[in-house]
């Protein structure tokens, strides 16, 4: 290999170990955007539509998961209907939303980048998971402090509960210091930051779930990329015009689309709610962001 193509193979290299800290960085600042230029019903509106476009989308690429999950055999269809009959009664039984949905927010946000760490010391590993696990439990409780679900405990208990979520979430990663590359460390640590500082903008400014909400979904609209680029720039585009349709199309039939505005938004809302809470039921079975013991559960050869 000739000396000149070192600096750019390390340059490739960097990049693609802080791709996950870029992409969540841009899905922040569409958040902050959209945020920023939109009235109430254009917002609602966006997230809406965001979300059926990614629920959507999320099925129509698990059908090998899904395949594969039915050929696994009595039990684990067994445990997959059990699984959607607990997410009905979660429903009908009006269940948090804001309570569910933060659990599979941060179990995406912790476990795709333990998939992404190459790090091979299980107690290490297992150690930072965990500080991550309560970090981001803890950042999402305050920055929902303000909602009935949480606003009973006081503002001290939380922050007092985060100021030792972070002290020990320091301590994991110190350990990973000179085990892994500075691009994986950044990528272990910059969400708990940038969580961190909307902690901070939370004393000045309300944080809504739905702010929270839409960043999922923004993110999950630009992560898959990276993936579908080694299969080739066909099924990058394919997934591009698929996502961006699918959005459009949501949209004219949102509030703000050239239908009847009162019935869209009452249909809307409560059909956000209902798959929402399909979606992060479904994702316990197909998705791999999730801790081993619920994956094994569905995958039993992962064991």
């Amino acid at each position: 290999m000739r000396k000149s193509y070192i600096p750019s193979l390390i340059i490739l290299r960097t990049f693609d170990m802080l791709s996950h800290t870029l992409t969540r960085l841009v899905a922040v600042l569409l958040t902050v955007v959209a945020v920023g230029v939109t009235s109430d019903i254009v917002w609602f509106s966006i997230v809406w539509s965001a979300a059926f476009a990614h629920y959507l989308l999320a099925l129509f690429y698990s059908k090998k998961k899904i395949h594969d999950l039915v050929r696994r055999g009595y039990r684990v269809l067994l445990w997959s209907g059990l699984t959607m009959l607990a997410g009905a009664a979660l429903y009908f039984g009006q269940f948090s939303l804001l309570l569910y949905f933060g659990v599979h927010h941060v179990f995406n946000e912790v476990y795709l980048v333990n998939k992404r760490l190459s790090l091979h010391d299980k107690a290490l590993r297992g150690r930072f998971i965990r500080s991550g696990l309560i970090l981001n439990s803890m950042i999402y409780v305050v920055l929902m402090r303000n909602y009935q679900e949480f606003d009973w405990v006081p503002d001290e208990v939380f922050f007092s509960l985060l100021t030792i979520s972070v002290l020990y979430f320091i301590y994991s990663v110190r350990s990973l210091i000179g085990i892994l590359q500075h691009g994986d460390v950044i990528d272990a640590i910059a969400f708990e930051v940038i969580g961190l500082l909307l902690v901070l903008l939370s004393l000045y400014v309300d944080i809504r779930l739905n702010y929270v909400v839409l960043y999922h979904f923004v993110f999950w609209y630009i992560y898959p990329v990276s993936s579908f680029k080694r299969q080739g720039h066909g099924v990058v585009l394919t997934y591009i015009v698929l996502s961006t349709a699918m959005l459009i199309m949501f949209l004219v039939l949102s509030p703000i689309g050239p239908f009847d505005r009162a019935t869209s938004e009452y249909y809307f809302r409560n059909q956000f709610i209902l798959w929402s809470y399909i979606h992060i039921t479904v994702s316990f079975m197909l998705s791999d962001a999730h801790p081993m013991w619920i994956r094994r559960i569905y995958n039993p050869s992962l064991a």
